[in-house]
This record gives structure tokens, sequence and C-alpha cells, in this order.
């Protein structure tokens, strides 16, 4: 599993730093879970979208923690949308059941993958 370390684009400025990692070991717990209902050992990493889409596939799924809205810039959003589309799954996780994230997960997916 890869952690999304992210930035927030604010209206074309220069992108900001978030909350991404509000709960550090969220990822490592919730791989040590999935590891365990499987049999198997699993690992996790942070990753970030500054590189190219296929340097998200080093795992199937890229967890993106939030607790504030999300805005990507519109070659972080090309990345997201090539790593959906080569079969990568986007696991969307609002810190403290933030329920105003709900539309900005599902903006993100249609921005993502706005055919679907």
């Amino acid at each position: 599993m890869n952690k999304l370390q992210y930035e927030i684009d604010v209206h074309g400025d220069k992108p900001k730093p978030t909350n991404w990692n509000q709960r550090p070991r969220d990822a490592a717990n919730l791989t040590r879970w999935i590891g365990r209902q499987l049999e198997r050992e699993l690992r996790w990493q942070i990753v970030n979208l500054h590189g190219s889409a296929a340097d998200l596939h080093d795992a199937p799924i890229l967890y993106l923690a939030a607790i504030k809205s999300l805005a990507f810039t519109a070659e972080d959003e090309e990345r997201l949308r090539q790593f959906a589309l080569q079969g990568g799954v986007i696991l969307g996780n609002a810190d403290c059941a933030n329920r105003c994230l709900q539309p900005a997960f599902k903006e993100v997916r249609r921005e993502a993958l706005p055919a679907v």
C-alpha cells in the first residue's frame, strides 16, 4: 500500500502543504490488519505526486487520507487518473469521519475518471 503525501492547489498559486499525515500510523495499522487477514506479510510506504504515474504502481492501493477539502493541480489529477486507469485502486479516508470530505472525494473521482 502507498500512502499519498500531497499538497493542495490554491487557485493556481504555489501548492500548500496539507494535513495528509494527521494519523501517522494509519497506513501501517491498516496494512498490518489486512496482512493478518490474508495471513501474509504486507508492506507500505509514503509516495508523492511529483514523479510519474508509474511511480505510484509500487503498490496496487493508493491510500489518500484527508482532513480538509482536496484540490489537486491538473498534473496531479492526470497522475491519479493514469494510476486508476492502469488498474490502481485509490482508497480515500476522511479523517475523524469528516462528512464534508465526501463531496471532495467524489470530485477527485469525477476529475480523475470523468467517463465512469
